[in-house]
């Protein structure tokens, strides 16, 4: 009786060998990718740097926060001047959003909200945009 099993559990370990071996060697590199990483590292980016709109036009552009480094972070985020004629702000769903947590090499993506009042001239305008971890050690920039 027993004799008939031993096939049986050659064929479950088997199974479960094939099973298990590709999920031990992809948290194997997962890990040494992470080890590879820097210690700390954070960027911020539009998803376009430079647009054309129509005169009264408002504008939603992705913005990428983006952790490269070994540890989570939480991310302060800010537009810190805006131009005169301007409302700016960055949200996600129906939230305005100030800051944001990212997990190692992990990136999360916020929406650049940006809506001209009704006199704003036609011309060039800049919008800066910053991100900074909440210890004040890291920070990042770009524009629109």
């Amino acid at each position: 009786m027993k004799r008939r099993h031993v096939p049986f559990l050659w064929l479950f370990t088997l199974c479960l060998m094939v099973l298990l071996t590709p999920s031990l060697a992809t948290r194997a590199l997962s890990e040494e990718k992470k080890r590879d990483l820097p210690q700390r590292a954070i960027s911020i980016a539009p998803e376009y740097t430079g647009i054309v709109v129509s005169k009264g036009e408002s504008v939603s552009i992705d913005l990428t926060v983006a952790n490269g480094g070994r540890e989570d972070e939480s991310i302060e985020v800010a537009i810190p001047t805006v131009p005169q004629g301007w409302n700016a702000k960055i949200k996600t769903y129906s939230f305005d959003v100030t800051g944001v947590h990212v997990a190692s090499d992990k990136s999360k993506s916020l929406t650049l909200k940006l809506d001209p009042q009704e006199d704003v001239a036609p011309g060039k305008y800049v919008f800066p945009i910053t991100a900074q971890t909440i210890d004040g050690k890291l920070t990042a920039s770009s524009r629109l």
